[in-house]
Formats: structure tokens, C-alpha cells, sequence
């Protein structure tokens, strides 16, 4: 049983983050393809390269916290929406939204993961490098967009699952840091 079982659909944040805007076709699918990037099978597929991909350039603390990062938030957000109990939006969901609404999985995944791809891009890759961390940042904007267009996710949702994933971010970049220094 969660914390707020009932808990209004509506808070202020949602209010004033009114998205209810006119669908058009090419739209529609343009916020399904972004939403698609945040799903589950694509953070399985991609880390899943990702790490054979750090793992063949011989940076395994990176494969390592890859997977940290996306398995830690995939769980503590499934943990946090059994807690919180917080139904989805009404009217017509726009995309397949299966669970409870708080915090947005696809959000706090995708900063997590997509962040984590940024830092390594931003830190590693020059300018180019940069670029590609912009890009990424963008993204992850745009993921979480997609879920509140879409009909699936208050902005309060969203908004919590950026925070949360930003915060698992930080918190295993922190312990990165702290054991690259440990054994180099």
C-alpha cells in the first residue's frame, strides 16, 4: 500500500505545466519515436553495447557503473512506484503505459543512463566529445517531454524522475571517481 494511495492526479507544478496542445500526425509519432528511446527494451539493448563497447577498449570501471546506473535506477524506481501509488493522467494515453505514474521510469532511466553516456562523452571526447553530451542532455529533455505530450505522465512526474535519476547519477559518478582514485 503507498503512502498516498489516492494521491490526486493534479498537483500545483501540473497546473501550471498545462501541455494540452492540438495532435498532429507527424508529431505524434516524432513523441512516440523519443518515448520509444526511454522504453525499457532500448536501455537493455543499448547498455548491453555499451558495455561490451567499454569492456573492449579496456575501460571496465565504465562498463562497470554503466550497468550500476541503470540498474540501480530501473529498481529504485520500480521500488519508489509501488510506495507512491500514484495513478496515470485521464483521458486517452497516446502510447502503451502500463504501472503506476510517479516518478516516470522513462525520466529517471534515461538521465541516468543518457547522463552517464554525456559525462563519458563530455569528459572523453573533445570537442566533438562535448557536442555529443549536448546532444545527450537534449535528449533526455525530449524523453521526458514525450511522456507528458503523450498522455502517460503529469510534469510533476517527469520533473521527480529527472531529479531522482539525476541524483543516482551523481551519487555513482561520486563513487566512480572515488575508485578510480582507489586503484590507479
Amino acid at each position: 500500500m503507498g503512502i498516498i494511495n489516492g494521491w490526486p492526479g493534479r498537483i500545483w507544478i501540473d497546473q501550471i505545466l498545462n501541455l494540452e496542445v492540438p495532435h498532429n500526425y507527424y508529431v505524434l509519432e516524432f513523441f512516440r519515436l523519443l518515448t520509444h528511446l526511454g522504453s525499457p527494451m532500448t536501455f537493455v539493448a543499448l547498455s548491453l553495447v555499451g558495455v561490451i563497447v567499454l569492456w573492449l577498449m579496456r575501460r571496465y570501471i565504465y562498463a562497470i557503473y554503466l550497468l550500476i546506473v541503470v540498474l540501480s535506477s530501473w529498481t529504485i524506481n520500480d521500488l519508489l512506484k509501488i510506495y507512491f501509488v500514484r495513478a496515470r493522467p485521464p483521458g486517452e494515453a497516446l502510447t502503451i503505459a502500463t504501472g503506476y505514474s510517479f516518478p516516470s521510469g522513462h525520466a529517471m532511466v534515461a538521465i541516468a543512463f543518457y547522463g552517464f553516456l554525456a559525462y563519458l562523452a563530455f569528459t572523453q571526447g573533445g570537442k566533438r566529445g562535448k557536442l555529443a553530451a549536448g546532444g545527450l542532455a537534449f535528449l533526455i529533455f525530449l524523453i521526458g517531454l514525450s511522456r507528458v505530450y503523450l498522455n502517460v505522465h503529469y510534469p510533476s512526474d517527469v520533473l521527480g524522475g529527472w531529479l531522482l535519476g539525476f541524483l543516482i547519477l551523481l551519487i555513482s559518478l561520486y563513487s566512480m571517481k572515488r575508485m578510480t582514485r582507489s586503484f590507479y
